[in-house]
């Protein structure tokens, strides 16, 4: 029968050949109990999907393992459910399938991303595949948009934190310079102390001078910790959104 039925698909140029499962012939359903099924919080596939024949719902429980697969809304939704960094998928629950064709699951601890097929919209009726195109598209000069954006700014911060490491330098060699003035005040100081007193107040004013000088090279380097601080920050959201970007493309 098997070879019969292929031999009429291909006379009749069908492309895709439809899975032929021989079965033993059985009008009982499976009868799945409650504490083996995903949380009901959840949308379940098993309680979606109508059989008009027992055998068929056998068929989907052994072949595809609906009794333990979720639907969700997106492909965030199911990153979030499946892949939490905090716990493991929830009790039962073995593939969740996002509305887009993604589909996540974990398979001896690895995290297991499926990914539509080619016509998978194809096969949704009243789906105009040119509106999900440029819908992909738009989506996909959104996140560029954002990562030049951001990557604009990168440019400016890491400008920005070279002028202030540039800046730096320079009031690196400023503190050194005001503390061997310090020294050197400090020293007349001492020097004038022993010989009977300060006569003049020029060497107050240049201790006082330094040491405002060095108070505002401390604080410049402060400046230039912070700016160092937030470049690192955004090019940290780079890869992030050239993955975002090379999924959306992929889509499109």
């Amino acid at each position: 029968d098997r070879h019969q039925f292929e031999k009429l698909m291909a006379q009749h140029r069908v492309q895709h050949v439809p899975q032929v499962l021989v079965m033993r012939h059985d009008t009982n359903p499976y009868s799945i109990a409650e504490s083996s099924l995903p949380d009901a919080s959840f949308t379940r596939m098993i309680d979606e999907i109508s059989f008009s024949h027992p055998m068929a719902q056998q068929a989907c429980v052994d072949r595809s393992k609906v009794e333990s697969s979720i639907l969700v809304a997106d492909r965030k939704e199911g990153t979030e459910i499946m892949f939490s960094k905090h716990a493991p998928p929830p009790r039962n629950v073995g593939k969740a399938f996002a509305k887009d064709g993604y589909a996540y699951s974990v398979r001896d601890g690895i995290q297991m991303t499926d990914y539509p097929t080619v016509d998978a919209s194809r096969r949704k009726l009243g789906v105009d595949v040119r509106e999900q195109v440029a819908a992909l598209e738009a989506q996909v000069d959104e996140k560029r948009q954002e990562f030049l954006a951001c990557q604009s700014a990168s440019k400016e911060i890491v400008a920005a934190a070279n002028q202030f490491e540039r800046r730096a330098k320079e009031i690196g060699k400023q503190m050194k310079s005001a503390r061997q003035q310090v020294q050197t005040a400090t020293r007349l100081l001492d020097d004038i102390a022993a010989e009977g007193g300060l006569q003049e107040q020029s060497v107050e004013d240049q201790l006082e001078e330094a040491r405002q000088l060095d108070k505002e090279a401390e604080g410049q380097l402060q400046k230039a910790e912070q700016l160092r601080d937030e470049m690192r920050e955004k090019e940290r959201l780079i890869p992030d959104l050239q993955r975002q970007m090379t999924e959306l493309e992929t889509d499109a």
